[in-house]
């Protein structure tokens, strides 16, 4: 069953691109988008090590 939209709107975030992983085997090098609300608090982040 898909769920339906109840809301979408255009919001202000801070887009950060870090870089994550020591180089070893499981923790590869990548970058890691991260999103943070305007007053500072920590929203989400896609970290690609995390889509496998």
């Amino acid at each position: 069953m898909e769920g339906r939209l109840i809301k979408a709107e255009v919001i202000e975030v801070i887009h950060v691109l870090i870089t994550r992983g020591d180089g070893s085997k499981n923790n590869v090098v990548r970058n890691v988008d991260q999103y943070w609300s305007l007053a500072g608090d920590f929203l989400a982040e896609k970290d690609p090590l995390n889509d496998q």
